[in-house]
């Protein structure tokens, strides 16, 4: 409601500055009262039109008025002169109109802050027209921002942790050949505890530790022979299969059919189900993601006869979402996330998949999880059944290394990517030093390291070296600890079968589970030759590479660099995702013949896994593996592990403390 005081012809003073509270006289020459608007001729002859009836006031007499204008000086004046109020190229909203008397010049305090006035409310529009049109720009600014914060805040950390050990790391296993030569190269960085030799103890995988610990916090040196304490050795499990013993094991999956190129997602589930059916994997749970009712029915007619009987059982969206609602406290933990995290998916299927192997119908020794679409076991000996029965009796978690699948350039696809690839690149974990929580318990992502002896050099750089030019060339930087690129796109820790007798209430998670030790052995690691996972990697076509990461945009849990840079493709639109395709996964032939002859690359098909007969040169190029050395770094459960592919010595030349 307008106040008395606004009429045509009254006099008014208009707010320019509501901080330095300057007001401007003029009369009012139109009244809009519906608007709550007058406009306004000021004494300099110019005209506004539209002004909020809120920034006029009645006008007060001269000796006030003095007092207003004297703050501006000349000096404000001539600054507000200077200015340009015409920007060039800046799309401009409608704006309270200002105009001079004829055949006069737009000048005075009053012109300069009414065009001043509009050109903010110019300015106002387009940023937030800015904002609207670059929502989503903004979101990943913000988020990029509060990576580049914990980024700092772990490189800090680490620095701290492992900085003044990581500089003489090449010194300390400088020399690796054989055990003694590494104990030799570790004098100048291993801890203030000696370190002793290896007694082998056959399938028990560690030996009891012996010696004592010095109290002497000076480096040590070379000083004497004796037993190496079990903490520095582990050795990875090779199954004795002579005694007939058997296992079950169940493998749990969670599949999403909506999104992906059909048929090919249906054609890929089944040859999956059938391959570990195969091997002797049993039940199999097939979660399924993203109701839709046509392609389950599908899937449930292309498996056939496979479905029941303790073979394969698919849960349907509304069976799983109410396990998951079921799942306690891990439901508290995970249920928010459930809508833009993967892992927090798969983790409550894991639990679930749990609580039906628990079932009384049910006797299940093992679980697998989460084993994906893209993922495939491998076995060398009769069957999974054989193998998890032949699991010693203190063995409560087994972890087995993961091998990515290459494509080589020209490669055509086909329906499913188990016939097609069968290039892999071997476990990093098996060729180069990493550093990591005391591996295979730690449940993080291990920071690889240089051979002291410049073995594979040359093939670890062709990798780095690939994966930097691609960083380069999108402008892309890895926010999280560690180098920009890596010798796997993908993870490196592996995957976990779990003994369910020792998880009746643990927590599951994707790579290891959390429980207390149990035994002497706990947690350990099938040996290469023995078994492991053939991880097909963004092998089904630039389709499904783009489905792919089209769908999962909001994860922020997976901060693996290819992950990161191929969700900014995703979000950039466009040819980018078929760009980044075309440059990662296509790799020259000639480039991979030294890289199998090296044995960083290896033949292998999921088929060949499958045969008990078969005479894989992937077997071949694992044996002799024996498992890793270890050396305590100064942060509490951080070590340098050392790949050792022969067994070590019963005595070794031992690391003593200088006094």
């Amino acid at each position: 409601m307008l106040g008395p005081w606004l009429f045509v012809g009254a006099s008014v003073e208009r707010e320019l500055d509501d901080v330095s509270s300057i007001w401007a006289a003029g009369r009012v020459v139109a009244v809009d009262p519906v608007m709550g608007t007058a406009d306004i001729e000021y004494e300099d002859g110019l005209t506004e039109s539209s002004v909020l009836a809120s920034e006029l006031r009645p006008r007060m007499d001269q000796s006030m008025a003095a007092e207003i204008a004297e703050p501006l000086g000349p000096e404000t004046l001539e600054r507000l002169g200077r200015f340009d109020f015409e920007p060039a190229n800046r799309p401009r909203t409608e704006a309270p109109t200002v105009t001079g008397s004829p055949g006069s010049s737009v000048g005075g305090l009053t012109a300069k802050i009414a065009a001043l006035r509009a050109q903010t409310a110019s300015l106002v529009d387009h940023v937030g027209g800015l904002r609207r049109e670059h929502s989503s720009q903004l979101v990943v600014r913000d988020a990029l921002l509060d990576d580049s914060l914990q980024a700092a805040q772990a490189f800090h950390e680490t620095q701290m942790k492992a900085g003044a050990c990581v500089a003489d790391i090449r010194g300390l296993v400088d020399g690796l050949g054989e055990f003694q030569n590494l104990v030799a190269g570790l004098g100048d960085l291993a801890p203030a505890s000696s370190l002793s030799g290896a007694s082998s103890s056959g399938e028990s995988g560690q030996v009891e530790p012996s010696g004592g610990e010095s109290s002497s916090s000076s480096l040590p040196r070379l000083e004497e022979t004796r037993e190496t304490p079990a903490s520095h050795l582990v050795e990875a499990w090779r199954p004795s299969l002579g005694d007939g013993r058997k296992a079950t094991c169940a493998v749990c999956s969670t599949l999403r059919l909506t999104g992906y190129p059909w048929p090919g997602v249906l054609h890929t589930a089944v040859a999956w189900a059938d391959h570990h059916l195969t091997l002797g994997f049993g039940p199999i749970f097939l979660f399924l993601d993203e109701p839709d009712p046509e392609k389950e029915s599908a899937l449930r007619t292309a498996l056939g006869p496979r479905v029941g009987n303790d073979a394969v059982e698919l849960i349907e969206r509304a069976e799983m979402e109410a396990a998951w609602q079921e799942a306690g406290q891990l439901w508290d933990e995970l249920g928010s996330e459930v809508g833009h995290e993967v892992t927090a998916k798969q983790i409550l299927n894991c639990a679930s998949a749990r609580s039906r192997c628990q079932a009384a119908h049910r006797q299940v020794d093992w679980l697998l999880c989460n084993l994906d679409l893209d993922e495939a076991m491998f076995f060398f000996g009769p069957d999974a059944q054989s193998h998890f029965g032949a699991a010693p009796e203190d063995a409560w978690q087994i972890v087995y290394l993961n091998h990515e699948a290459v494509t080589a350039e020209g490669e055509p696809h086909g329906d499913t990517w188990f016939g097609q690839n069968n290039l892999f690149k071997v476990s990093p974990l098996l060729k180069a030093p990493f550093i990591s929580e005391r591996f295979p318990q730690g449940d993080s992502e291990p920071q690889l390291l240089r051979p002291p002896d410049g073995s594979g050099d040359e093939m670890l750089e062709f990798w780095q070296a690939r994966n930097d030019r691609l960083s380069e060339q999108h402008s892309f930087r890895k926010r999280a600890g560690g180098s920009t690129s890596s010798y796997f796109d993908g993870y490196v820790r592996g995957k976990v079968a779990v003994r369910l007798s020792v998880f009746p209430e643990s927590r599951p998670s994707i790579h290891r589970w959390s429980c207390p030790p149990l035994g002497e052995r706990g947690s350990t690691v099938c040996a290469p030759g023995s078994g492991g996972v053939l991880h097909y990697l963004n092998c089904g076509g630039v389709d499904w590479f783009a489905a792919k990461y089209g769908q999962r945009l909001q994860e922020s849990q997976n901060r693996l660099w290819f992950h990161l840079l191929a969700q900014e493709k995703a979000r950039a639109g466009g040819d980018a995702l078929q760009e980044l395709y075309d440059e990662v996964r296509s790799v020259p032939r000639e480039a991979l013949e030294s890289q199998l002859a090296a044995g960083f690359l290896v033949s292998l098909s999921a088929a060949e896994a499958a045969n008990p007969d078969s005479e894989s040169a992937c077997r071949s190029c694992f044996s002799g593996f024996w498992g890793w050395a270890l050396v305590a770094l100064d942060a509490a459960d951080v070590f340098v592990h050392v790949p050792l592919w022969t067994e070590p010595t019963l005595e070794v030349p031992a690391l003593a403390a200088e006094t």
